[in-house]
């Protein structure tokens, strides 16, 4: 049960817009589930830069590297945009990444580290590592349009729509596959120089796939609404909402429940909210994270979240 436990948390990584710890099926329910409610506040990826709508270049407010196309970034440098003109200020309005039999290596899209100064450079001594392999289609659509008051007035009210739709498909040297497609849209209305703003997201995004040497594949459908309160001054983001995995073990449900974190450069993790986890049998386990960062409360038993970078877990990027 705990290797089943941990597929649908590694496909609810997915989900929840970053990584968790897929390989490591050791880990205790409660380990793999911290791991996962780390990943789930996934709005402050654009803290401290989120602007009201998506400028031209910009990556938006949905942190959507989740979706499918995030690995994949890289497959397609000069997407397709358009532009549109809001107040004097230039807005994305559409954009379109598409590509096809793009690799990238077992690092995050480039090769392998170099071996340290004088260690054994032999064939024999350096461990395989998988490529990757993706063909996909990635458009997003932002609609800005007013809702109240005069246009471009101080305390004029504009509706910012986003909907990103997707499909990538993707496989390894190992033998390993996989499909991800579906959509992304999120709703905000404020004033164009909001500081502290509401976002509603709803997605649905499906996912199968096989992993090396299995020869069931899985599929699994991730559904959900999500509320997130953004102050770019704290800065901060609040999320609350409930997130569905539906798939061949059963239905997984993922509720959040002010799910609060900071700057990022301070701490990768949620230092406050409630996650509450229900399994396909009924089992709920209670994640509540703690102010200390990098700690929280399973089922009222403290445990140290997952490595992240940043402070609480891996040392940040420079």
């Amino acid at each position: 049960m705990k290797r089943a436990h941990m597929k649908l948390l590694c496909t609810f990584g997915a989900l929840s817009l970053a990584g968790i710890g897929c390989q490591a099926e050791e880990q205790t329910t409660a380990e793999a589930l911290t791991e996962t409610a780390a990943a789930v506040g996934s709005g402050n990826a654009g803290i401290g830069h989120a602007p009201p709508g998506i400028p031209l270049g910009g990556r938006g407010l949905m942190g959507l590297r989740g979706d499918g196309s995030g690995p994949w970034a890289h497959c397609d440098d000069t997407p397709e945009e358009t532009t549109q003109e809001v107040c004097g200020q230039t807005l994305l309005a559409t954009r379109k990444l598409e590509w096809s039999g793009c690799s990238r290596g077992g690092h995050h899209g480039g090769p392998p580290p170099p071996p340290p100064p004088g260690a054994d450079t032999g064939t024999d001594s350096v461990p395989s590592r998988p490529t990757h392999t993706s063909d996909g289609k990635v458009e997003e659509v932002q609609s800005v349009t007013l809702v109240s008051g005069a246009a471009c007035a101080e305390d004029a009210v504009y509706r910012f729509e986003t909907t990103r739709t997707m499909t990538v498909t993707h496989s390894d040297s190992l033998g390993g596959s996989g499909e991800e497609s579906g959509f992304v849209t999120t709703v905000s209305e404020r004033t164009l120089s909001a500081r502290q703003y509401t976002v509603e997201e709803t997605r649905d995004v499906s996912h199968s796939g096989q992993r090396p040497g299995e020869e069931v594949a899985t599929a699994v459908r991730k559904t959900g609404i999500l509320t997130r309160q953004v102050d770019l001054d704290a800065p901060s983001v609040m999320e609350t909402g409930l997130l569905t995995l539906s798939g061949s073990e059963g239905v997984r449900t993922v509720e959040l429940q002010g799910v609060f974190r900071g700057a990022p450069e301070v701490c990768r993790h949620p230092t406050a909210g409630t996650l509450v986890d229900t399994a396909p049998d009924g089992t709920v386990t209670t994640t509540v994270f703690q102010s200390t960062c990098g700690t929280a409360l399973v089922n009222g038993e403290e445990v140290q979240l997952g490595h992240r970078r940043g402070p609480g877990g891996m040392p940040p990027r420079h």
